[in-house]
């Protein structure tokens, strides 16, 4: 299944429910946190499977910037049922088969479990210390959640917390193998490090983001001036 195929399903079944939210391609998404975040679904083909689906939700901040989609904090969604009558076990399944026969009662369930299990979540996001208390649990496992957290600090956090975390990002990115994505995190760092005060600081994620919406090409994602 093709990213236009699953456009055209998520017009027919998913906008009427979540007009809330933009539609581009297989991204349902919205801004928050002053236009630098986005929180939405992913709907993406099942593997081999051309008629299988999985569907997510996810945060996304814009000053990381990125080719595409990347999606550090994100959870798929899911529905329980029981294999045979008489086990009290239920199990969860991530595949939603969406062939023709079944496309509507699959459709009708994945809306009443973004409204379960995705909706709740993403209405807790508003800000960037929202992002940040979600996300600091795995910053230490991943460079790319430190990045993210690192990155939300300056928007909320003293000018001295500000400098530990991007410190500690640099020091972390200069033991790595440096791939591309490992300079470029760093190089990103020390200069948001090298300015002192927090207004030209979130300039510089304002232009990390512009450089995001230019690759994303989200008709609904304006750059910032």
């Amino acid at each position: 299944m093709t990213k236009k195929e699953i456009e055209k399903l998520i017009k027919q079944y998913i906008l009427p429910t979540h007009s809330n939210y933009y539609l581009h391609k297989n991204i349902l998404y919205k801004p928050f946190g002053g236009d630098l975040f986005i929180k939405g679904y992913a709907f993406d083909a099942g593997g081999r499977n051309p008629d299988a689906m999985h569907v997510r939700y996810f945060i996304m901040p814009l000053f990381v910037v990125e080719e595409s989609i990347s999606i550090s904090y994100s959870q798929e969604l899911y529905y329980s049922y029981r294999e045979g009558l008489f086990n009290l076990k239920r199990s969860r399944n991530h595949v939603w088969d969406v062939r023709i026969a079944s496309r509507d009662d699959a459709f009708k369930l994945i809306n009443i479990i973004m409204g379960e299990q995705g909706e709740p979540v993403l209405a807790k996001f508003h800000t960037a210390k929202n992002v940040y208390n979600a996300m600091k649990k795995g910053r230490k496992d991943n460079i790319r959640v430190y990045e993210d957290c690192a990155y939300a600090s300056v928007l909320f956090a003293s000018r001295r917390k500000q400098d530990t975390m991007l410190r500690w990002l640099i020091r972390e990115a200069e033991k790595e193998t440096q791939y591309d994505y490992i300079v470029a995190i760093r190089e990103r760092t020390e200069l948001l490090l090298s300015r002192s005060a927090q207004v030209e600081r979130i300039g510089i994620l304002k232009e990390f983001a512009n450089k995001t919406i230019s690759n994303l090409k989200f008709s609904h994602l304006m750059p910032f001036t």
